[in-house]
């Protein structure tokens, strides 16, 4: 995965964006690869009552050391394709860009 540039990842000052394509009811949580301009994800749980979206801001907590709270799912809530925000990421992933030098 080229991050450079990428469509599915950007940073807004200290908030990390990610253009999201997920699957619920995987055998475990995982990343995927690149779906079009989305990063894609499955995830351990069901959609019904909001399940993988539970479980996607838990796994985005572990892989980024933030706080559950520091995720925010900004569309695509009941949907397949979502953006998420990440607030102050405490460790940034290889396949993911650093943030720029102020």
């Amino acid at each position: 995965m080229n991050a450079r540039n990428a469509p599915w990842c950007h940073w807004n000052g200290d908030y990390l964006i990610l253009n999201l394509r997920v699957q619920p009811k995987a055998c475990h949580n995982e990343i995927t690869g690149l779906q079009g301009n989305h990063l894609k994800l499955r995830i351990a749980a069901s959609a019904a009552r909001g399940k993988a979206n539970q479980e996607l801001v838990r796994f985005l907590a572990k892989l980024f050391e933030v706080p559950q709270n520091r995720i925010t799912v900004l569309r695509g809530i009941t949907s397949r394709v979502k953006q998420v925000r990440i607030d102050c990421p405490q460790r940034i992933p290889s396949a993911f860009p650093t943030r720029a030098k102020d």
